[in-house]
């Protein structure tokens, strides 16, 4: 479970659920999330169109992990 915290214009707290090949996303908090991740919306959303690089991002500090760090690095591979 990883719970995204968009921040700026459009943000908000999301989730997304990930089990078995199946996944759920939605709006608002999660309990105990695996991962959250911080950032901007306009980061988020250049993340999702290729066109920020994940590791970049984070070694930026636009991109911020709480949890397990393992989780983030596979959400590139679970999105992509």
């Amino acid at each position: 479970t990883y719970q995204f915290e968009l921040t700026g214009e459009g943000g908000g707290t999301y989730h997304a659920v990930f089990d078995n090949g199946k996944y759920e996303i939605g709006e608002g908090p999660v309990e105990n999330p695996g991962c959250t991740i911080t950032i901007a919306t306009a980061d988020f959303f250049a993340l999702l169109e290729r066109k920020l690089n994940p590791m970049a991002a984070f070694m930026a500090g636009k991109l911020k992990v709480r949890g397990d760090m393992g989780m983030a690095l596979k959400l590139q591979q679970l999105i992509g």
